[in-house]
């Protein structure tokens, strides 16, 4: 995990595989606006990508307050992300979306999902449909009317929440992924759980968290 403080003196906390480091060239992200000064935050975001197309999963943590550069930072990598042809999930906390669970995770990865067909979805959900219903209503909702009817039966939550890391799994079997968090500090608490249980699983596969979490006035 890095903990970078674009505000300030930065504050860098890095879990790095042995036998990964930076690689050569310039250490300037690609971006239509050149960032000035943050210098540490670009090579820490530039080894998190490194790290998950060599197939070592990481997640940064940009912390400061408002207005200090953070969703700059995060578009730089975004930006890169695309270069290298990443799959790309990016979602945000809003405060009236604050009490619905998962809302987070639906900003991030309905748009993905809904590139693809119900058969597409079921097959990478190993038949968990009523799951993914249950995660994302208005994914399914609208092809499968009553799928989310699972009850509030502990079994049926813990597959919900073996279900999704599937999917992320799956989505990360041909490209690397970038995920990015915003505002996490506005998100519902459900999405804060699920994004504690990938990141535990994520193990040695390609994919890059990035959130950025903004402590309230």
């Amino acid at each position: 995990m890095m903990w970078l403080s674009p505000g300030g003196a930065a504050r860098v906390r890095r879990r790095v595989i042995a036998g990964l480091g930076l690689t050569g060239g310039s250490s300037v992200l690609p971006n239509p606006l050149r960032l000035v000064g943050r210098a540490k935050e670009i090579d820490a975001l530039r080894l998190a990508l490194d790290q998950a197309a060599a197939g070592h999963s990481s997640i940064t943590l940009l912390a400061g307050e408002a207005g200090v550069g953070k969703t700059r930072l995060v578009q730089a990598a975004i930006e890169q992300a695309r270069t290298r042809k990443w799959v790309i999930a990016i979602g945000a906390g809003y405060s009236a979306e604050s009490g619905v669970p998962h809302a987070l995770f639906a900003d991030a990865f309905v748009p993905i999902l809904r590139q693809m067909d119900a058969h597409t979805v079921s097959a990478l959900s190993r038949g968990g449909m009523a799951e993914m219903a249950r995660l994302f209503p208005t994914l399914v909702a609208a092809s499968q009317p009553g799928a989310a009817d699972g009850g509030n039966a502990p079994e049926f939550n813990a597959r919900m929440l073996r279900t999704f890391p599937c999917v992320v799994c799956w989505l990360t079997r041909k490209r690397p992924r970038l995920l990015s968090l915003d505002t996490l500090h506005r998100a519902d608490a459900a999405s804060v759980a699920l994004l504690h249980l990938i990141s535990r699983r994520a193990g040695d596969s390609p994919r890059a968290h990035v959130v950025t979490p903004t402590p309230p006035a």
